[in-house]
């Protein structure tokens, strides 16, 4: 038998062996891709005590809802006024997170049962800020009214830690305050009298409380339940049924223990 060359010898060899290469070197998995909706949520603060950390919250939550879920929630921190200014211009968000003292797009405000808009739902959604929310406007998070006195102290008098968008007033007279106010200044400054006058109850907020505990002054704390008007709300303002239908989704997650 006639003996093949040397180098045809070395080439059918190393088809052979590239071959081999093709049959058995394993394909890439196809990697599957997941399309994402992407949902813009105003986050407008209309109060103080917690301005910041809300809007970080709702970062937090957002991003930990991402990873569980197709839907990639971009929060953007918006004023009163700009959010107003956009709303004239017809801009809107696909959800709001709001508080007392902003007017609302009415119309465009999606029920949460429903899935559908309401022009008529104005008088609806404005109850929410006396029953703590409803199909259009849920509340995912609040603050609320305390008074402040000195450890053992009997009060004689009232200072009003006064803010924007709030009535600590009217709680304490709702919740049956009797005392007279002495003094009532704007809340950055409100600790300061009371540390001026021990004789004097501060009306104020958990914002309050934090900066006297702080300095380190012992002090009693009575809440406030008559009133409370410091409530943070979410709503849907989405125009598309599919976005408006995972923005709900969203809410769900928000107000549940996963991230409670």
């Amino acid at each position: 038998m006639r003996k093949l060359p040397f180098f045809l010898l070395c080439f059918i060899s190393a088809i052979l062996a590239f071959s081999s290469l093709i049959i058995f070197y394993p394909r890439e998995k196809q990697v599957e891709t997941v399309k994402k909706t992407y949902i813009e949520l105003w986050h407008i603060d209309t109060f103080e005590g917690g301005v910041g950390s809300r809007r970080a919250f709702l970062e937090k939550a957002a991003l930990s809802y991402q990873k569980k879920s197709d839907t990639v929630v971009i929060v953007k921190e918006q004023t009163v006024y700009s959010a107003e200014q956009n709303f004239a211009n017809n801009v809107y968000p696909d959800m709001i997170s709001f508080g007392s003292g902003i007017k609302l797009p009415y119309d465009r405000l999606v029920s949460l049962k429903t899935g559908k808009t309401d022009k008529n739902n104005k008088e609806t959604i404005a109850k929410a800020e006396k029953s703590g929310g409803n199909d259009y406007a849920k509340v995912w998070c609040m603050g609320g009214y305390v008074k402040i006195t000195r450890k053992g102290v009997s009060a004689d008098g009232l200072i009003i830690s006064e803010q924007k968008n709030a009535m600590p007033y009217l709680a304490a007279k709702l919740s049956g305050e009797t005392l007279p106010v002495k003094q009532v200044i704007d809340s950055d400054k409100a600790v300061y009298p009371f540390y001026a006058d021990k004789n004097a109850a501060l009306i104020g907020t958990q914002r309050d409380l934090f900066r006297l505990e702080n300095k380190g002054i012992d002090i009693d704390v009575v809440p406030y339940t008559g009133y409370n008007d410091l409530y943070q709300y979410v709503s849907v303002i989405s125009a598309d049924d599919e976005k408006a239908f995972k923005c709900g989704l969203f809410i769900d997650y928000l107000l549940s223990d996963e991230i409670a």
